[in-house]
């Protein structure tokens, strides 16, 4: 559908829904980096404090490389303090997949939800790199394609299902680092990486209160950057219709949705909410 008719059903996804999309996404990511960060405040805080400096001092390539060195400084500081402490990585086992029909089901429903999602991020994926992605026709179908067959090969791996991440574009958008091909060999490598268990073991041996501090600012400039995008859509906030709508779909972001047990993205929800709801609405002045 989306690879003919991607002009014809875009329509209906104005470029403010999609990028307010992205402000939930990234509100919804925040409590995440809270949540790891109140493990120890002095080591999250700290860890923020530093990257925060690191991006006003560190030029060119060298600032690629902020929230890792970020890491590593209060990494190191606190092991030569308080000691390291590494935990033994089990061993890679292989599961076996098995076929259940209700559960395909329900599944595929709630697969169907996250494309609400994937377009707000393909589209705010395009903004940071200033092109226009949906420009294209049929770009759009080829990516949730390709999500569609990665979550099918995880799937036969034992592994869970593949989509699309702010987190990524918010990488990008403080690294301004944007080489696909490079983004695909950084890929490659944390991939075989994952095999071997002296790295997995020293990931896991940084507390989780560091990443938090790293998160806290990766999540934040989620949101900032989405809300220059809605700024910049050409919205006008005097309307009624796109008030209503947006008012709407943040407010029904933090309900929680299931369906026969599995939780359903509340971003996709609301962002299919927001689409009726602009669709239906006509425009009016406040």
């Amino acid at each position: 559908i989306m690879i003919k008719w991607q002009d014809k059903v875009l329509k209906y996804f104005p470029k403010y829904i999609l990028s307010f999309a992205i402000v939930l996404i990234g509100l919804g990511l925040i409590p995440i980096s809270t949540n790891l960060i109140s493990s120890n405040l002095t080591l999250g805080l700290l860890t923020l404090l530093i990257m925060v400096i690191l991006e006003f001092k560190l030029k060119g390539t060298s600032r690629l490389f902020s929230m890792a060195i970020a890491i590593g400084i209060v990494y190191i500081g606190n092991g030569l303090i308080n000691g390291f402490t590494f935990t033994e990585v089990q061993h890679l086992e292989f599961i076996k997949p098995q076929f259940n029909l209700e559960s395909f089901l329900t599944i595929s429903i709630v697969s169907f939800a996250v494309v609400f999602e994937a377009i707000g991020d393909v589209k705010n994926l395009g903004d940071i790199m200033n092109i226009d992605i949906l420009k294209e026709k049929g770009m759009l179908g080829r990516i949730l394609i390709a999500n569609g067959i990665g979550s099918i090969l995880n799937g036969s791996f034992g592994s869970a299902s593949a989509t699309t991440y702010s987190e990524n574009a918010s990488a990008l958008l403080i690294t301004k680092y944007r080489n696909k091909y490079m983004q695909f060999i950084n890929g490659f490598i944390f991939m075989l990486l994952a095999f071997f268990t002296p790295f997995t073991s020293l990931i896991l041996s940084i507390d989780t209160s560091i990443f938090g501090g790293v998160l806290l600012f990766l999540y934040g400039s989620v949101v900032i950057n989405a809300i220059k995008q809605v700024t910049e859509s050409g919205i006008k906030l005097d309307s009624k219709k796109p008030f209503i709508v947006m008012s709407v779909g943040l407010g029904i972001f933090f309900i929680n949705f299931t369906i026969s047990g599995v939780s359903i993205s509340s971003i996709a929800i609301s962002m299919f909410v927001m689409v009726v709801m602009n669709a239906i609405l006509k425009d009016e002045v406040i």
